[in-house]
């Protein structure tokens, strides 16, 4: 009985670690895109700076959800 919790203990901290790891590349990439957009927020002219910002505002939202399920 105790070999047997012990693989289910074993295999929930395994799921906790991956679960959290892909939370944080998650995290990692949203901070890389929105570097990139503000690195080259002087470029855009101003009908594109209007869509990059509603485009990473929608990122934003889906990335949002994304690490609210990652965090279950």
């Amino acid at each position: 009985m105790n070999e047997i919790l012990l693989d289910v203990y074993k295999e929930s901290n395994e799921h906790l670690r991956a679960s959290d790891n892909k939370r944080d590349q998650t995290i990692a990439f949203y901070l890389i895109i929105i570097g990139l957009f503000f690195g080259s927020l002087d470029k855009f002219n101003g009908n594109l700076t209007t869509f990059v910002t509603l485009a990473i505002s929608l990122l934003d939202i889906v990335l949002a959800l994304s690490i609210l399920s990652l965090r279950k």
